[in-house]
């Protein structure tokens, strides 16, 4: 065997095959990164989803005392009724943000009404 011929384990015309390999696994490890990037940054979007939610939640308690806690008392139990029909994943995650949200539209309502001691009247 010639040793001028062979300089190592991989010929001259092996190198193009060898950077393409290395260019697939360099796109593939870029990928994999925006990937894992990307999923992070939807974590951190739902966080902040939520934490709004309950910001909200609680605006609204402190707003009215007499019904303080009553939304969280609804999610609980809106949770715990939709985990008993089989509601998992997403749709509970969902399900339970509706909850939360049941009375956001009284954010809206001016307090002179909202708190208003007795029947409301035609005005």
């Amino acid at each position: 065997m010639d040793n001028r011929a062979r300089s190592g384990i991989f010929q001259e015309h092996d190198l193009g095959l060898i950077r393409a390999f290395a260019d697939q696994a360099a796109v593939a490890i870029d990928n994999a990164q925006l990937f894992e990037n990307l999923q992070a940054s939807n974590r951190e979007l739902q966080e902040a989803y939520q934490a709004t939610l309950e910001g909200w939640v609680q605006a609204l308690d402190m707003r009215d005392k007499e019904t303080e806690g009553h939304t969280q008392r609804v999610t609980i139990l809106t949770e715990r009724l939709a985990r008993s029909m089989g509601v998992d994943g997403v749709e509970l995650v969902n399900i339970t943000r509706g909850a939360l949200l049941h009375d956001i539209g009284k954010m809206a309502i001016p307090d002179v009404i909202l708190l208003k001691p007795g029947k409301l009247t035609e005005e």
